[in-house]
């Protein structure tokens, strides 16, 4: 079922070579006899050859380089066409009517095309997976016609150590028996988290004995972060939402600030616990998630992280912790609370403002712990602040 008559591969005949008509796939490198050589399955394409799994001798096998999405097959495209300038596509005469602009395009196949993606930058005009300024093309040459990502063909141009993804991984790291992820798709798994950068902490867990890797292997991950495994512990929460270090805030600490009366304590309940914006309040800061981690320039595997130079060096204060109470933009509101009531962390002009209309200003009600969304919640008898200091 290569798509390849039994006589085609009997003989060196139109294909050019004698292939095995009772296995489509000669070679075992994931491409039928038919797609390396007479229905090649992208355009702009070279022959491969159905003999050698690896035509090109760079380390990548031809079905994996030349991968394109099969429903069938449960695989998705790694062919990625990469156009320094507008072209057009097959089928495709006209450049104002269907032509596509500069930029990393994903191949489907013969039947879907080119992928559309969503308009990312405002202009009415579908966008490509990555613009220019979005892959890492160092080193990398295009043509002025455009080139694919990765070509097995034995006439392309190299392709094995580029990070065309920029997700810190090499070609030549994510192919089938390495880390096996998508080199086109800085998140193979949907997760949130680059590929490289869950290969990094699954490393520096496994290295230093953070994780049982026994229990991970029982269920089929390699690590606490699996670039291919969206759950990798399978406790239905994505690895992105995970707190792995748990590295976040103090939830006593939390409920002793914002609603004192928890306990039996005397005060005021500014956020109280069991209404459900109230849990959502005291389960988001408790859990300092990994994707957190990621954006804020943290280990996943570390919950003190700090560095000096290439060394770690913990100041005894927790990664979460840190990140909360910072004040970027020096308006005496912390970028953690902040982030969670919807102001900007990086504009000191919303201290000042009074979001919820009590008559109390955003800085003051973090001051005194109050709840900068709710008219109810303002800070008590004796607390003032001077929003001019």
């Amino acid at each position: 079922n290569d798509g390849l008559a039994d006589g085609e591969e009997v003989v060196a005949g139109e294909d050019q070579y004698i292939t095995h008509a009772n296995n489509s796939d000669t070679d075992d490198d994931g491409l039928n006899d038919g797609a390396e050589t007479l229905f090649v399955p992208r355009p702009w394409q070279d022959q491969t050859n159905p003999k050698n799994n690896d035509t090109d001798g760079d380390g990548q096998p031809d079905g994996w380089e030349m991968q394109v999405t099969s429903t069938m097959d449960n695989k998705k495209t790694h062919s990625l066409w990469i156009a320094p300038s507008n072209w057009l596509p097959p089928g495709c005469d006209v450049m104002n009517e269907c032509g596509k602009g500069p930029g990393g395009w994903l191949w489907d196949n013969f039947r879907s095309g080119f992928q559309s993606g969503a308009d990312k930058n405002g202009d009415g005009e579908p966008d490509p997976k990555y613009f220019i300024s979005e892959m890492n093309l160092t080193g990398f040459t295009i043509p002025d016609s455009g080139r694919w990502a990765l070509d097995p063909s034995e006439s392309a141009l190299p392709d094995r150590l580029y990070d065309i993804d920029n997700d810190s991984l090499v070609n030549t790291q994510e192919i089938p028996d390495r880390w096996d992820t998508n080199p086109v798709n800085d998140d193979s798994d949907g997760d949130r988290l680059p590929d490289g950068w869950e290969t990094r902490a699954t490393e520096a867990a496994l290295n230093e004995g953070l994780v049982d890797n026994g229990t991970l292997e029982i269920i089929g991950a390699r690590g606490p972060l699996d670039p291919r495994m969206p759950d990798s512990d399978l406790d239905g929460i994505m690895d992105g939402d995970e707190d792995f270090d748990s590295d976040g805030l103090n939830r006593t600490a939390l409920l002793n600030r914002y609603c004192p009366p928890w306990d039996g304590s005397s005060g005021v309940c500014h956020i109280d616990p069991l209404t459900p914006s109230g849990a959502v309040f005291y389960d988001d800061l408790t859990n300092y998630t990994n994707y957190e981690e990621y954006e804020n320039g943290t280990y996943a595997v570390y919950n003190d992280s700090d560095m000096c130079g290439d060394d770690r060096c913990p100041d005894g204060l927790l990664d979460g912790y840190e990140v909360f109470h910072k004040d970027s933009d020096g308006d005496t509101m912390w970028d953690g609370w902040e982030y969670f009531f919807n102001f900007d962390p990086f504009d000191p002009s919303d201290a000042n403002i009074d979001s919820d209309g009590d008559g109390i200003s955003n800085r003051c009600e973090c001051d005194y712990n109050s709840n900068p969304k709710s008219g109810n919640s303002f800070p008590g008898q004796g607390e003032i602040c001077d929003d001019f200091a």
